[in-house]
């Protein structure tokens, strides 16, 4: 079995907290009663008690949330402080990264210039942009449009270089000539696939036709006329009495971040500052279809041809930068952002006339706080229900005792060893290789990967990115460690590292008993491998194993028929699912099944799909050793 964490592998994955919020629009009516309590006393009284609780708790150190309804912020308010250790107060004037919410600015600008003639948005991005390469000719069909859209197939960026920030105007250009030995994932326009890449070379197609610098043009084109007084996209032209810290979780702890995302080169698709009350006026602008106050910043026909969809994305319908949907009378239009120690979530309900934006000065890993809170928000708004929470899949339960659960569970590990080729052919396994190929769903991001595994329990993943980074994931037999452009190496800590412990044990299916004590038989349920991911979707009758885990139990699905294991699901005290790992494909080698699809699925859904296995080789001890910082 294989865990890693995929979540420090792209910025896109906080397009999950779109997916999540289709939560709030699966719901029925709420009693009447309920719908006739005024919303904002409802947001008092319902959702402050529960952000509070969260920062007395200490899971988050700052949190700002602001809700517009009728063209007017009725609801704005902070929480909890700007930087652990300082007690400035996060109040609707503070200033956090939006991260991907600055793209919906980069579409804005594009759009202007296309109403001035100045930008055809079927026009090769060539026709702007001469000096853009790519090593593959197929680039110069791409279109302004398709990179609106996320369908150009320019691969993504992964490494952003917050560490070494660069300030000045020439960035962006450097960064878009950088790129020239990099490959399209996909033809022009064949599909959907995120790329922040994209968004950096929009920004500079705006420079270059506009006569000034990005940060420039948005400023004087969108940011003044809306009277956005505080916001910025020049991190060092934000106030520093309201500019907020980024934090993360070391060690299971909120610290504040060594790490500051910054850098002009990814300023389109990243470095934008506001507050809540900015947002609030962005947010209202857009629902005015382009207009607050009497200044107009796009026509309303071009600012709702923004919100057509153009293609399937996450679940979802991508527009020009916005993501749509509408289920039950209700439409949203909305867009996520998140980076190093931030998080922001943009919510439009534009036909109710109401919004929801909220920020946080943390990006934790495991912990959709800012998509809870915007959800509740839009609830009350828009009166309706709490959804009920969604399990990965129905499970029938037993109705074994306890011991005969456990007798149960034994019979499907036993099996599981049998269909696997038996403890014989196991044990004289003694290492693997395997290579193939990674793809991300829905994001543009794919290369080669290669896994290494040597008894007794050491274990490597290797992922070559775009752009020549590499992302790595290993067990030194002691130590659980990732190493990734953003982080640098970091130690692996709590379930993590006890899952990664179990399952770099060469022999782990021989040893599932023992890794899990109370490993019980939980019940019977189906199964969809591969759904969301790259590939074919297989529906299968599972026997569902659980170990408890002090209430963060985790849970192993035997394929009914063949007895392999299947899926693997990793569950938080909450009670909700946090990530999974999916087996297909399993093929004999050496008299051993060994699965050559492999399907990592937390915030983004990653398929594995390998080309070659081979056992019994030579590996180097030294691979798996965890690389000094």
């Amino acid at each position: 079995m294989t865990m890693m964490n995929t979540r420090r592998l792209t910025r896109a994955a906080t397009i999950s907290l779109l997916v999540g919020l289709l939560g709030i629009i699966t719901t029925a009516q709420t009693p009447e009663a309920a719908a006739k309590i005024d919303p904002v006393a409802r947001l008092s009284t319902e959702l402050e008690p529960k952000v509070k609780e969260e920062i007395q708790q200490g899971r988050v150190p700052g949190f700002a949330i602001g809700v517009v309804r009728n063209g007017k912020l009725i609801f704005a308010k902070g929480f909890g402080v700007a930087k652990l250790g300082v007690n400035t107060p996060i109040t609707s004037k503070s200033l956090f990264h939006m991260a991907s919410v600055t793209k919906t600015f980069v579409a804005t600008a594009v759009m202007q210039l296309v109403e001035k003639g100045k930008i055809d948005l079927d026009a090769p991005l060539i026709r702007y942009l001469p000096y853009f390469r790519l090593n593959d000719e197929r680039y110069r069909t791409i279109t302004i449009r398709q990179m609106l859209s996320h369908t150009s197939g320019i691969p993504d960026t992964v490494n952003y270089n917050w560490d070494k920030p660069e300030y000045d105007a020439g960035a962006l250009e450097r960064f878009v000539r950088s790129i020239a030995d990099q490959k399209l994932v996909f033809a022009p326009g064949e599909k959907f696939a995120y790329s922040n890449t994209a968004y950096e070379i929009l920004g500079d197609v705006i420079a270059k036709v506009s006569g000034e610098s990005f940060e420039d043009y948005v400023q004087h084109n969108i940011l003044t006329p809306l009277a956005m007084k505080d916001s910025t996209l020049l991190v060092r032209e934000a106030n520093p009495q309201l500019l907020t810290s980024p934090h993360v979780m070391e060690n299971n702890k909120v610290v504040v971040s060594k790490i500051f995302p910054y850098n002009r080169a990814h300023s389109p698709s990243s470095t934008l500052y506001s507050s809540i009350e900015d947002m609030s006026r962005w947010a209202i602008a857009n629902l005015n279809h382009g207009e607050l106050d009497g200044q107009r910043i796009l026509k309303r026909e071009t600012a709702e041809s923004m919100w057509r969809p153009v293609v399937a994305a996450f679940n979802l319908k991508e527009g020009i930068s916005w993501f749509i949907t509408e289920k039950q009378g209700h439409r949203f239009v909305l867009h996520s952002g998140g980076d190093v120690g931030f998080e922001s979530l943009v919510v439009l309900a534009p036909d109710d006339g109401v919004a929801v934006v909220a920020m946080s000065n943390f990006a934790s890993s495991n912990h959709d706080l800012i998509e809870q809170f915007v959800s509740g928000a839009m609830r009350i708004m828009l009166g309706l229900e709490q959804p009920a929470t969604a399990a990965s899949a129905p499970i029938v339960a037993t109705q074994l005792s306890t011991e005969e659960a456990k007798k149960k569970a034994d019979e499907v590990l036993a099996n599981y060893v049998a269909a696997l080729g038996g403890r014989a052919a196991l044990e004289k396994i003694t290492s693997r290789v395997g290579k193939g190929n990674f793809e991300v769903s829905g994001i543009a991001m794919s290369g080669p990967v290669e896994m290494y595994a040597k008894a007794p329990n050491l274990m490597l993943m290797v992922l070559q990115m775009p752009g020549q980074e590499t992302f790595k994931d290993g067990f030194d037999g002691r130590v659980g460690w990732e190493q990734n452009p953003d982080d640098g190496i970091t130690d692996k800590t709590g379930l993590e590292l006890g899952s990664a412990m179990r399952d770099a044990d060469f022999y782990q299916p021989l040893k599932l008993r023992l890794q899990y004590p109370n490993l019980i038989f939980k019940g019977t349920g189906k199964v969809s491998l591969g759904k969301g991911g790259t590939g074919k979707v297989e529906e299968r009758e599972a026997l569902v194993l659980e170990a408890p885990r002090n209430g963060s139990p985790r849970r192993f699905y035997f394929d009914n028929v063949t007895g392999l294991l299947v899926r693997t699901e990793e569950w938080n005290a909450a009670g909700k699912m946090t990530e999974a790992v999916e087996y297909q494909d399993y093929r004999e080698i050496d008299g051993v099944k060994v699965p050559f699809t492999i399907h990592i699925v937390q915030d983004a859904h990653f398929t594995i799909k390998l080309t070659e296995v081979k056992h019994n080789l030579p590996v180097d001890d030294a691979i798996f050793v965890k690389p000094r910082k």
